[in-house]
């Protein structure tokens, strides 16, 4: 009879539950005959995943972490018994909240973080409630201080690769990757420091049959960090409709179409490969 049930939370690429032991076998524990990975997190906060209801999870994450913040019952006193009026209050619409989780990236921590900013900065210009304009500049700071600060030269420079590829050559926001290159230490590194963002594994691609590949999204920072330059994206269309959905935005949706055109070859990273490894 069951007991005892241990459950693991781990964070990818920083966990290892084994080693190699002398003679054959591991010490610690196997994935799949010993432990399962039975839930990524991933499927239920990334928003390319199933976008309405990862708008209605993080609003709900936003209003009980303010009210968590707040005098008891604070909210509540001014009305707002709901997350819809809890939007409809502090955000001038709802496709404003909507960017601001799409800004987020699926990490609570990003996401409260570009929040905070977008509400300090409708507050210094005046604003009863935060406009779009306010989520784009606070995603643009958060990139600024608390993503791309973090990055070596090395990881600086393959980032910079990926961004010329995908959003300078070929205006869109995600990649493939053939599955047998995930454990790349580039990929794994801009992956860890929330730049790149696994969006679907195993995808396959009816044009190259037997082979997989995982869907990598560049990070919202990355595309607003290029409003107003050169390699400015622009809004694609719609895979049912072939309209543009949002041509007023800076960040472009996924285009599937354009991302079977688009398979990284980690090759690219050889020039830098021994700074990184050293």
């Amino acid at each position: 009879m069951k007991r005892v049930t241990l459950k693991i939370a781990a964070l990818e690429y920083r966990s290892r539950f084994s080693i190699p032991a002398p003679g054959g076998g591991v010490v610690g524990f196997e994935l799949g005959p010993d432990v399962s990975a039975n839930l990524d997190l991933d499927d239920y906060y990334v928003y390319d995943r199933n976008p309405a209801r990862v708008v209605e999870l993080f609003l709900e994450v936003l209003r009980k972490h303010l009210d968590a913040e707040l005098p008891p019952r604070y909210l509540e006193s001014l009305g707002i018994n709901s997350g819809s009026a809890f939007r409809r209050d502090l955000f001038t619409e709802q496709a404003t909240f909507t960017e601001l989780v799409r800004a987020g990236e699926g990490v609570v921590r990003d996401f409260i973080g570009v929040f905070t900013a977008a509400y300090f900065r409708a507050v210094r210009e005046g604003k009863s409630k935060i406009d779009l304009n306010a989520v784009e500049e606070a995603a643009r700071a958060w990139y600024e201080t608390d993503k791309s600060t973090t990055l070596s030269h090395e990881q600086s420079e393959a980032l910079h690769l990926i961004i010329n590829e995908v959003i300078g050559s070929r205006q869109a926001k995600m990649f493939m990757l053939a599955r047998e290159h995930n454990d790349d230490p580039m990929v794994q590194s801009l992956f860890d420091l929330r730049l790149l963002h696994l969006v679907s594994r195993g995808y396959s691609d009816k044009e190259n049959p037997g082979l997989r590949y995982n869907i990598y999204a560049l990070d919202y920072g990355t595309y607003v960090d290029l409003k107003r330059t050169k390699s400015e994206p622009e809004g694609v269309l719609d895979p049912e409709t072939e309209i543009d959905p949002t041509p007023d935005r800076i960040v472009p949706f996924a285009d599937k179409r354009s991302i079977r055109r688009i398979i990284l070859d980690p090759a690219v990273f050889q020039k830098i490969r021994p700074a990184v490894l050293a």
